[in-house]
């Protein structure tokens, strides 16, 4: 009887330490990986953006290898979607300009013949994987930003945010941006020094600017304002830096401690 009384007086401790166990894993995530699932639910898309830039050697296991099987997994989501837009186009139920697909399938080339299927899938894979990664990592960026600068974080909601540093020609120029290494959004908001046209350049400019800018910019703006008024967060790892692969990433796909903002 002592031995059952005992151990309940002790599974009182051990079962509120383990809620609050239960707890600290709720609200511990990490940053990259949730970005990249808000983005596209979907793992295939970061393996073939890796496969990408990988050494072109087909044998089992390799990046390349994968990268090949997953682009097979792509294509048969595709094409059920692809063919279905042709035959509303040609039944005259879908705009040639609806969207991104039904404007590749109204496409003629130069014989007024329309874009081949492969094309067309090949465009799309393009498409998608770059607009995966790329608002996956800003977003990500933001965060690890935002953790290390508790006034920018205060301020964040009067700015745009900015976008990946690629363009280092003129993003890394001091004469165009006073300190470029720096987190410096009020830079953007300077009338002494407005930033001359087609220097800041995250997505292109001109004839050559990403599709997808618009949409990167309403992604972006939409979690971040939703992040920054509902919850807080604190990184777990300080001192994690940043590595490039082909863009850069948080080496340890930045873990953070993420809670809902305590009622003001």
């Amino acid at each position: 009887m002592d031995d059952i009384v005992r151990n309940l007086i002790l599974e009182k401790p051990r079962e509120r330490e383990r809620e609050r166990e239960r707890e600290r894993e709720r609200e511990t995530i990490k940053a990259v990986v949730f970005m990249k699932k808000l983005t596209f639910n979907t793992d295939d898309l970061s393996l073939a953006f890796k496969a990408i830039w990988s050494l072109p050697l087909n044998f089992p296991g390799s990046v390349f290898s994968k990268g090949l099987q997953v682009r097979s997994r792509i294509v048969d989501c595709i094409l059920p979607i692809l063919r279905n837009g042709k035959e509303e186009i040609s039944a005259g139920t879908l705009d040639a300009k609806n969207d991104v697909i039904s404007c590749l399938l109204a496409l003629r080339d130069e014989n007024e013949e329309p874009i081949d299927e492969e094309t067309i899938v090949d465009n799309l894979i393009v498409l998608a994987i770059a607009s995966h990664d790329t608002p996956a990592i800003l977003l990500s960026l933001m965060i690890w930003k935002l953790a290390r600068d508790s006034e920018v974080y205060k301020k964040q909601l009067k700015y745009i945010p900015p976008v990946l540093w690629v363009a280092c020609g003129t993003h890394m120029n001091t004469n165009i941006f006073e300190r470029p290494n720096g987190f410096e959004l009020s830079s953007f908001e300077s009338t002494l020094r407005p930033i001359p046209p087609f220097t800041y350049v995250p997505c292109r400019g001109r004839l050559q600017t990403c599709i997808g800018n618009e949409f990167a910019r309403v992604e972006t703006l939409t979690v971040v304002h939703n992040l920054v008024i509902g919850y807080e967060w604190s990184q777990l790892e300080p001192e994690e830096v940043i590595i490039r692969h082909i863009m850069p990433y948080p080496s340890m796909d930045l873990p953070i401690k993420i809670r809902p903002r305590k009622s003001s």
